[in-house]
């Protein structure tokens, strides 16, 4: 009889490990999926990306520079190379959330890394001017966190900053 009580515990245990078994492999077909549809997401970004640098050609650094110095006076064709930069980072801070919401990368690195480059890329009245612009056909929660970066960032940071590394440079130098 004990014999029989040993076999319905050990039955019962191997079924318990095969329902375990089969709930691990459901969650690793779960993960798996969602980091082929990542992947394709970035495919499609980095194909995007392609597009907007050819569009923006090889100095977009003048254009931000003009962007930063006299915003009115840019031309359509530099328009495009600053809106190609724009979208290439949007798109690059977006694929880092989703990439952060996967668990592919630490939970909050997308913001981290937004709060280290924002002022760079919105340091301007022209990028701010594409963001009033842009930001209703993005994500809400991105739109969120982004909108309080860009309050304690100066629109003119960029000349700001250049012009903080310049004269430090000249302090130096003497």
């Amino acid at each position: 009889m004990n014999f029989d009580k040993l076999n319905q515990w050990l039955l019962l245990g191997s079924h318990i490990g095969i329902l375990g078994g089969l709930i691990l492999v459901g969650l690793q077909i779960r993960q798996e999926g969602l980091l082929a549809e990542a992947e394709l997401r970035a495919e499609v970004s980095a194909l995007q990306v392609d597009v907007q640098n050819v569009v923006m050609g090889e100095a977009p650094s003048l254009v931000l520079e003009k962007a930063a110095k006299d915003p009115a006076a840019l031309t359509i064709a530099e328009f495009h190379v600053l809106d190609a930069l724009l979208i290439n980072q949007v798109a690059s801070w977006l694929n880092t959330k989703q990439l952060s919401q996967l668990g592919v990368i630490p939970e909050n690195e997308w913001k981290a890394r937004m709060e280290r480059s924002d002022y760079y890329y919105f340091g301007n009245p022209a990028a701010r001017a594409w963001w009033e612009e842009s930001k209703s056909s993005l994500d809400p929660e991105f739109v969120a966190f982004t909108e309080p970066l860009m309050r304690k960032t100066s629109p003119k940071g960029n000349v700001e900053f250049y012009d903080r590394v310049i004269n430090r440079l000249r302090d130096e130098a003497n």
